[in-house]
């Protein structure tokens, strides 16, 4: 996960020497190792690795430049498809092509979005870096906050793919090229498409297609590592890629765990699914984390308010992962995303002519008396049959009414974008911009550590594939994520796979806040304004469970607008 900035001037001018080294003070801090800079006229490059044997910058040919954050793999393969190949691989990347002739550079970002990479356009000229905070120490750059994004984040919405938390930084879009230069840019985006890999197998090929899928994605993501690392909980996803780890693959599994609330410890199941996978178990005791202590030096992402309260979590696992001398990590994160969202097993098993399971589905639902009209199977189907859009979410009404307006009206335009999905809300939310954003988020962390961070269900491939497959080989007879629980049963008991994962951090984050009320009550003011602006006093329709969410995010941006100040 390499650290990148680069200065570039249309009109072959030279960045003042206190702007670079202002820019140049944000990069050095992210990475343990000591970068290189590159310069001719109007152009200068920073860039750094934060792992032993990483090149980020290549050369093409004697006049194109790559700087590259990319996963380990073979050098770039200079030609005129260069960057499509790069995308169209699938694998973490992002980077920064510039002709050093002409001043023209591509700015390019993975398909699934696991690299970051964001640009402000300045006079006569652009910069691009690794991080938002990175450019806004450039004088030239505004650091006024973007409404638009903080809107959507304060209904727990995507923001649009496009932008930051900062007005005049934009974020490169997951799977975009974009061509600037001083006659305007152009961007190209890569239309992820659904599959019809899937159509014909049985259930028992299509759990065969799955493994070699996942196994693949997990070798690509642990390739070159000395050890690697497993953020294990006690649920499927993470102890699908634990199952999935290459034969002979050095590991160890770590799990943030509570003993002293037992009714949500993970870590006694997460320890016995190690032990059943023969990995090296280390338990990273949480009780006395304590996530809104003023006077903890957090690890807050500087870059964006998506930081989470969670975050010192992660970072109790990194250090376990350090000390346990990993170089490589890897979680089930994005597992869910590939389940479902929406009862649409109707219309899906429809589409796939799955009649079998679907007269299995009639049946179950019939013998657990469920109530037709209470189906959401049974109300999408007839929506879809009336050409009914998809009703947008409650949460936009959280929102002041021209806010909810703007973001209502993207996010039906983002959500036709994947109509050929079998299921297009799901895909919308695997492949929006806050899960892309969620994607890049472990930048930071990984930087501060040396380590590589991957998460194999954010393969493309896998991806593509996962949301291409009829609903109830997700949801199957009441069983979720039924396709995964088959796989790994070939691995684990199925006392272990059957089992349903029912932790919940309630009560850690409740106990946070009753230690130390007033630094909630601090935190939550820090966001008043942005929330007075943006939201609305009395939204309707809205439930205790809602006012708790909204009163969280508020929390969230607060500890992200309070941290930053000195950023």
């Amino acid at each position: 996960m390499a650290v990148l900035l680069a200065w570039i001037s249309w009109q072959h001018s030279e960045p003042t020497e206190q702007s670079w080294r202002a820019m140049l003070r944000v990069a050095l801090a992210r990475s343990p190792f000591p970068g290189e800079e590159h310069s001719g006229p109007g152009w200068r490059i920073y860039s750094a690795p934060t792992r032993p044997g990483e090149t980020p910058v290549e050369a093409a040919d004697a006049h194109s430049l790559y700087l590259l954050d990319r996963a380990p793999g073979p050098r770039l393969t200079p030609g005129s498809r260069a960057i499509e190949n790069l995308l169209i691989d699938g694998g973490p990347c992002a980077g920064i092509a510039l002709d050093t002739n002409t001043h023209r550079c591509s700015l390019f970002r993975d398909a699934m979005g696991q690299r970051s990479l964001v640009y402000a356009l300045i006079p006569g000229g652009v910069i691009a870096a690794s991080g938002e905070r990175i450019l806004a120490a450039h004088p030239a750059v505004c650091t006024d906050l973007d409404e638009d994004f903080l809107a959507a984040y304060l209904c727990a919405l995507p923001p649009a793919h496009g932008a930051s938390a900062f007005r005049q930084i934009r974020t490169v879009a997951a799977g975009e090229t974009l061509a600037l230069s001083a006659s305007g840019e152009k961007g190209q985006r890569i239309c992820v498409e659904p599959t019809e890999d899937g159509l014909g197998l049985s259930d028992a090929g299509i759990v065969d297609r799955f493994g070699e899928l996942l196994q693949g994605a997990v070798a690509r993501a642990t390739l070159g590592a000395e050890k690697v690392g497993v953020s294990l909980s006690a649920g499927i996803d993470s102890a699908c890629v634990a199952a999935a780890l290459p034969q002979g693959q050095p590991a160890v599994a770590v799990t943030y765990g509570f003993p002293s609330w037992p009714q949500i410890d993970e870590g006694p199941l997460a320890r016995e699914i190690a032990n059943a996978l023969g990995i090296p178990h280390r338990l990273v005791e949480a009780d006395e984390l304590r996530p809104l202590c003023a006077q903890l030096q957090r690890p807050i992402n500087p870059d964006t308010p998506l930081a989470s309260i969670y975050r010192e979590l992660k970072e109790g696992a990194y250090q376990a992962f350090a000390q346990s001398g990993a170089t490589t990590w890897v979680d089930g994160n994005f597992g869910d995303h590939l389940g479902r969202i929406a009862d649409d097993w109707i219309y899906a098993g429809w589409r796939d002519r799955r009649w079998q399971a679907l007269r299995r589905e009639f049946t179950w639902r019939r013998s657990a008396d469920r109530r037709w009209w209470h189906d959401r199977g049974m109300r999408n189907l007839a929506r879809r049959m009336m050409r009914r859009s998809i009703v947008p979410p409650q949460r936009l009404n959280w929102l002041e009414p021209g806010k909810r307006h703007v973001l209502r009206d993207r996010w039906l335009a983002e959500l036709d974008r994947y109509r050929h999905f079998p299921r297009p809300l799901q895909a919308m939310n695997c492949l929006n911009a806050y899960a892309m954003a969620s994607a890049s988020g472990e930048h930071f962390y990984a930087h501060r550590h040396r380590m590589e961070q991957v998460s194999p269900f954010r393969n493309l491939e896998l991806t593509r594939w996962m949301l291409s497959l009829p609903d109830d080989l997700h949801h199957r007879h009441g069983i979720d994520k039924w396709l995964m629980r088959r796989w790994l049963e070939r691995h684990l008991p199925s006392s272990v796979t059957r089992r349903p994962k029912s932790s919940d951090l309630t009560p850690f984050l409740a106990s946070s806040i009753e230690q130390d009320p007033r630094r909630w009550t601090e935190l939550t003011d820090h966001a008043t304004g942005w929330a007075a602006k943006l939201c609305s006093a009395n939204p309707m329709n809205s439930t205790v469970d809602d006012q708790l969410l909204r009163r969280w995010l508020s929390t969230a941006l607060g500890l992200w607008l309070f941290a930053s100040r000195d950023a």
